[in-house]
């Protein structure tokens, strides 16, 4: 089984070596907590660019998910994250009514969309509400349209 660490920077060589070393036992009364990779309750645990440290995002600010390699960025209309998870587990849990794959590397929020342009080679760029802009694929082309009916 894998696991990630979601604890102070200080604590994690105290976990780690507790989780291999010892024996686990599940009780109410631990100090740590092992939960499910979630975003049913609306939040999101992103890591910091600049200073690392954990954040939780409401994913109603989150304009874009953006895959680049390994790393998965998560744009809000203030700030940039990155997410510990590959683009297609987040595209698994996240509601389809409000996020959009767009790209093999791009997911967008709909509510964020501010501007649908269509080219002449069976795509659309849009422009978020935070100023960037995506490119929908060829390959999500139809499903694109048939989600805003055009």
């Amino acid at each position: 089984m894998k696991i990630s660490l979601n604890v102070r920077e200080e604590s994690v060589q105290e976990v780690t070596r507790a989780l291999r070393e010892e024996p686990v036992e599940i009780t109410e009364e631990a100090p740590y907590i092992l939960s499910e990779v979630t975003v049913s309750s609306g939040l999101l645990t992103v890591r910091d660019l600049k200073n690392e440290e954990r954040v939780l995002v409401p994913l109603a600010d989150v304009v874009q998910f953006a895959a680049f390699g390994h790393t998965v960025e998560v744009r809000t209309r203030e700030k940039t994250y990155s997410v510990s998870m590959p683009l297609y587990k987040l595209d698994e849990m996240l509601e389809e009514r409000s996020f959009l794959r767009v790209s093999n590397s791009v997911i967008v929020a709909v509510r964020h969309i501010r501007q649908i342009k269509p080219t002449l080679s069976m795509r659309f760029i849009l422009t978020m509400s935070d100023g960037s802009e995506a490119d929908v694929t060829r390959t999500y082309y139809y499903a694109f349209k048939e989600y805003f009916h055009i």
